[in-house]
């Protein structure tokens, strides 16, 4: 589906198609940014996925994979958090550094049986405290494609994205999927920030 520029007030009375179809798609959804262009064949180029919660993330990431080798691209993986007490200079910097090298371990986790299974893909793991929306933009101004999930928690009204899939696809400068909901059996949780990368 066609991204299209439109006004704030215009997206308001209208709604948007893209978000719609998105939100409850049985299939994945791709976002094409109006006026965006293929990259030349042979181009160096990058799937960026991002991963919410690593106990849950194989299908997204498989999917992600699947993508990459189809189209010759490096994968990134970013999982990203933000809260503003965490980042208070009352909280300890071995606090933070534990809450990040826990959230490190379990996405390489997630990423290393995939890792086996796609030789071929040379993958990148990207984890840090940063505001999701901003880490996953950033990421789409470097790459061809970007891999996002719908939330998985089925609301009976409303929309099924969450708040990152709907700030990425109204932003990204490139190509957006929207992953419908596959979700696998939970490995761990760690505990997290209020806001992370994903759906």
């Amino acid at each position: 589906l066609e991204r299209r520029a439109t006004s704030r007030l215009h997206h308001v009375l209208t709604r948007s198609t893209l978000n719609g179809v998105a939100a409850r798609a049985a299939v994945p959804v791709v976002s094409v940014p109006t006026g965006w262009r293929r990259p030349p064949a042979g181009a160096a180029s990058v799937v960026t996925v991002g991963v919410q919660d690593a106990g849950e993330a194989e299908p997204l990431l498989r999917t992600a994979f699947e993508l990459a080798r189809e189209r010759g691209s490096s994968l990134r993986v970013v999982h990203s958090w933000w809260a503003r007490g965490l980042w208070s200079p009352v909280i300890d910097t071995t606090v933070r550094a534990d809450w990040e090298g826990r959230a490190r371990r379990e996405l390489e986790a997630a990423v290393e049986p995939l890792r086996a299974g796609f030789p071929e893909v040379p993958v990148v793991l990207h984890v840090r405290p940063e505001p999701p929306v901003e880490a996953l933009l950033d990421a789409a101004g470097r790459s061809g494609l970007v891999v996002v999930g719908r939330r998985h928690h089925l609301l009976p009204v409303g929309s099924h994205l969450g708040p990152v899939a709907r700030a990425v696809l109204d932003h990204a400068t490139c190509p957006v999927l929207i992953a419908p909901e596959a979700v696998a059996p939970r490995r761990s949780r760690t505990r997290r920030a209020p806001a992370t990368t994903g759906g």
